[in-house]
C-alpha cells in the first residue's frame, strides 16, 4: 500500500513539473509544444511559388459564380448575388434586354449614387457627365486617349440600363471593371444618378424647345 502511494505521488509530482515547465513567462520560449505542427504552419505563403499546382500559384482564383460571404454588409448579402451574363457581345446585348434596375429610386439612393459617382466616375466623366473630368482636362497629365463620351450624347441617352450595368460590372473600352469597388446595389445607385442627370438634361431641352416654339 505504501509503495502504491509513493508511486502515485511520484507520478503526480512528475505531471505537475511537466505542466509547470510548459507555462513560461517568456513568450519567445513557450516551453514544450504538444502539437508543433499546429503552432507552426506548414502552408505556403499566399504569393509564394507552389509546386502543388501546375501553374505554381498559391493564391487561387475563386470558383466561378462564387460570392463573398461577408464584406461589411450584414443582412444584405444579396448585394453580391452572381451575375449570369458573360463578358461577350452576346452577354452585353442580353443584359440590355433583360437586366433591370431593382432599386426603388428615392432621394436617399440618388444621394448615395451621386457620392459614389463623384468618387469613381467624375475623374473621367466629369461632375456633370460631359466627359470633361480632371484626368481628361488636367494639363499636367499627358493622357494619350480620347475623352469619354458625354452622357448626353445620342447613343448614351438611348443606352439601356442593363447595358450600363454590364459595362460597369465588366468594364468597356478604356474603362476597367468596377465590380471589386462597387457591389451590385451600389452600381445601380450610380446608374440611377446618371439617369437622373440625363432626365434633367432632356427635360431642359424640351423646355427650351417648347419656349422657342411659342407664338411671338
Amino acid at each position: 500500500m505504501r509503495l502504491i502511494t509513493q508511486t502515485f505521488f511520484m507520478i503526480l509530482m512528475l505531471t505537475g513539473t511537466l505542466l509547470f515547465s510548459s507555462c513560461m513567462e517568456d513568450s519567445s520560449k513557450p516551453g514544450w509544444e504538444y502539437m508543433p505542427d499546429m503552432a507552426h504552419s506548414v502552408a505556403y505563403e499566399t504569393y509564394s511559388s507552389n509546386p502543388v499546382f501546375k501553374d505554381s500559384i498559391t493564391n487561387r482564383i475563386p470558383v466561378k459564380g462564387s460570392i463573398p460571404l461577408y464584406q461589411g454588409n450584414v443582412g444584405q448579402l444579396n448585394h453580391f448575388r452572381p451575375y449570369k451574363y458573360s463578358n461577350t457581345p452576346t452577354g452585353y446585348d442580353s443584359a440590355g434586354l433583360f437586366v433591370k434596375n431593382p432599386l426603388t429610386i428615392d432621394t436617399s439612393s440618388l444621394g448615395e449614387g451621386k457620392r459614389l459617382f463623384n468618387i469613381y466616375c467624375s475623374p473621367c466623366h466629369g461632375a456633370g457627365g460631359k466627359g470633361n473630368g480632371s484626368i481628361v482636362e488636367n494639363p499636367g497629365i499627358k493622357n494619350p486617349y480620347p475623352p469619354p463620351p458625354s452622357y448626353y450624347s445620342e447613343n448614351l441617352l438611348a443606352l439601356p440600363e442593363g447595358k450600363m450595368f454590364h459595362s460597369v460590372h465588366y468594364g468597356r473600352n478604356l474603362m476597367g471593371s468596377y465590380a471589386s469597388q462597387l457591389d451590385q446595389n451600389q452600381i445601380w445607385m450610380v446608374i440611377s444618378y446618371i439617369r437622373s442627370m440625363q432626365t434633367h438634361y432632356t427635360d431642359s431641352i424640351k423646355s427650351i424647345t417648347a419656349t422657342a416654339n411659342q407664338p411671338k
